[in-house]
């Protein structure tokens, strides 16, 4: 049984959702591109809110993170995963990967996601759970789930 829960999200949780931004992402984006603008983050993610499937990731009915994915017949795509820090490096975060892979093995598609490239931390979670690189940008790394 998992120790975590999904919610759908709705507009109310835009403001929690801003918060885990900050908290988790804040530091990776004044690396990457030099600054954080608290109302062009949140314009943006109020924009892309509806473009991608947030979910509100609980644990004991607590609000601890969220998980934002983009599927279509061949692939899922992970927009978002996130979980406030002060709960990272508990396991949550690897059985998510987890059981969205063996989701994507019964469904015969591929997981995949993009990470900062100044986010090493996040980029060696992602290699131990089982995903490498495949390209990359200036800014990003792409990475395959390669237990297909």
């Amino acid at each position: 049984m998992n120790r975590y829960q999904l919610r759908k999200s709705t507009k109310d949780d835009l403001e929690f959702l801003f918060s885990l931004l900050k908290s988790t992402m804040m530091e990776y984006y004044k690396r990457t591109y030099g600054y954080w603008d608290d109302e062009e983050e949140s314009g943006y993610l109020k924009k892309t809110f509806s473009n991608s499937m947030y979910m509100i990731l609980l644990v004991d009915n607590k609000e601890i993170g969220c998980l934002a994915l983009k599927e279509d017949q061949n692939s899922i795509f992970i927009d978002e995963i996130q979980i406030l820090p002060s709960l990272q490096n508990k396991g949550i975060g690897s059985e998510i990967l987890n059981d969205l892979v063996c989701r994507a093995k019964i469904e015969h598609k591929d997981v995949n996601l993009e990470v900062l490239k100044t986010n090493q931390r996040a980029l060696s979670f992602y290699k131990r759970n089982g995903f490498s690189i495949t390209e990359e940008s200036e800014t990003h790394f792409r990475l395959i789930n390669s237990d297909q």
